[in-house]
């Protein structure tokens, strides 16, 4: 078993990884309860609210919408 926000990434050495897993399943929560999670995470973590707000609308978010590209590729798409 692994994790990890790129496995289903079809573009250099990631396009490589799904084929050596048996399944893979993407799991994809509503946009405001991931928001909310990463921001409390961050926060949890010792960034402070506005540190942990830009880190979660900004690389965060970017990343996310990137690996938001590659749900069409899971074995399973886990809603929730």
């Amino acid at each position: 078993m692994t994790e990890g926000n790129y496995l289903l990434v079809d573009d250099g050495d990631w396009r490589h990884v799904h084929e050596l897993l048996a399944e893979v399943w993407y799991v994809d929560p509503p946009d405001d309860e991931r928001l909310r999670r990463l921001l409390d995470r961050h926060i949890t973590f010792g960034r402070d609210a506005a540190a942990a707000r830009d880190r979660t609308y900004g690389s965060d978010q970017r990343n996310a919408e990137l690996v938001a590209t590659t749900k069409h590729r899971a074995d399973v798409v886990v809603l929730g």
